[in-house]
């Protein structure tokens, strides 16, 4: 019997495809807690995508012919800064620059044209002390699964924009609105602990450097009280 997933049109990134690190979430779902998932097409909504699974735990989703992700199992090295506090992450979230400008509106987890009761409210603004970007994020209800924690998914959506942003900030994107368009090729995770429903997170990301078209970021969901939950590491492509 085939194997198929559908991206539901509420986790939209750009218009009319599902969001980058929601697809990553999707594919490492598959694969297991720490996953490397390389993206090669924008994933069109609302439509059944083949999946085929490989030796050693690999997995790729299709939409026919065209491949859209690969994943496998992986290990990875990052060193994740120290969190700012929360009172920092939203102090920090008031000067997001996407509130102004956002190069992709329809994006549902920083996009604040999305509804409170639709999107994930990840607006990440820079702590330039640090060189890094910060948001605060209570993750909702709604994102849970059936035994209660927030569904990992959430928690690779939710580490996928702040690599962005953070690059932003460093120039990697251009200097000036509009920014230089780019698209997340890659994005390996780790799920380090669970996240209960409306507990309070600090979520940030950092750049880790350039190299032509791509730029390397980290990503990181922390509690509260400093505990780590997340942790990514991305590679953007500019288009």
């Amino acid at each position: 019997m085939s194997e198929n997933v559908i991206i539901d049109k509420q986790f939209t990134g750009p218009p009319g495809y599902g969001q980058g690190g929601y697809i990553c979430g999707v594919v490492a779902e598959l694969v297991g807690n720490t996953a490397e998932v390389t993206l090669r097409k924008p994933a069109p909504l609302e439509k059944p995508l083949q999946v085929q699974r490989f030796d050693e735990g690999g997995v790729a989703i299709s939409d026919g012919d065209t491949l859209i992700a690969k994943g496998s199992p992986t290990t990875f090295d990052i060193d994740v800064p120290t969190p700012v506090s929360f009172s920092e992450a939203v102090a920090a979230s008031k000067s997001y620059w996407g509130i102004k400008q956002h190069p992709i509106p329809s994006c549902f987890v920083c996009s604040p044209q999305i509804p409170d009761d639709s999107g994930l409210g990840i607006f990440p603004g820079p702590i330039e002390e640090r060189s890094m970007v910060a948001t605060p994020w209570t993750p909702a209800a709604r994102l849970a699964s059936p035994d209660g924690k927030i569904d990992a998914k959430f928690l690779w959506a939710a580490l996928d924009c702040p690599s962005g942003w953070a690059l932003v900030h460093a120039g990697f994107m251009g200097s000036s609105v509009p920014f230089d368009p780019a698209v997340l090729g890659r994005l390996s995770g780790k799920i380090v602990e669970p996240i209960e429903v409306k507990q309070r997170c600090i979520v940030i990301g950092w750049s880790i450097g350039m190299e032509g078209r791509k730029g390397y970021a980290g990503s990181a969901i922390y509690s509260s009280n400093g505990d780590l939950h997340a942790v990514g590491k991305a590679t953007w492509i500019k288009i």
